[in-house]
């Protein structure tokens, strides 16, 4: 996560919050939605909401990653038994026995 994709989702969040603040109290927030117009205290509660965004993000794709790497080696590992299987009962000659008469 950098910085600025850290500032950029603080004042996304502190939109919504206006939005929300709108909604129940039928004005405007103070700041208008304008995050700048914020203190660095206060932006640092909206930080702090999107770096908890950002480490659900991270473990979701990471969650992700895992179940597409154990999808991928189950797959692998169904084809090497199918074409194993297939080989075995084919009519085709060993390659054993090919190697043999040479």
């Amino acid at each position: 996560m950098k910085n600025k994709e850290l500032e950029l989702l603080s004042e996304k969040i502190h939109k919504i919050y206006c939005k929300q603040y709108f909604k129940v109290n039928k004005k405007p927030y103070w700041t208008k939605s304008k995050y700048s117009k914020l203190n660095e205290e206060t932006k640092e509660y909206d930080r702090v909401i999107a770096r908890f965004i950002f480490s659900i993000l991270e473990k979701s794709n990471k969650l992700q990653r895992e179940i597409c790497k154990d999808s991928y080696n189950d797959f692998t590992n169904r084809w090497e038994i199918r074409v194993s299987d297939e080989i075995e009962n084919s009519s085709l000659p060993n390659i054993n026995e090919i190697i043999e008469d040479v």
